[in-house]
């Protein structure tokens, strides 16, 4: 995960009263990536549903 390589980066990289910034930004990495798994499948989903039918109907002749 991209939060613990930064948090690593900036422990040897960084002074100590960076450690708030890192937090924040690691924080937000976090919730970020946690978004991502769990709103793509939802969304992938909905589209599938909404769209299949339309692009079966448009273009599924191009499939026979």
């Amino acid at each position: 995960m991209r939060a613990v390589e930064l948090e690593a980066w900036a422990a040897k990289n960084l002074p100590p009263g960076a450690g708030p910034s890192v937090a924040k930004a690691a924080d937000e990495i976090r919730f970020q990536a946690e978004f991502r798994e769990r709103v793509l499948p939802e969304i992938e989903a909905f589209a599938k549903a909404r769209l299949a039918p339309t692009y079966d109907r448009m273009w599924g002749f191009l499939n026979t």
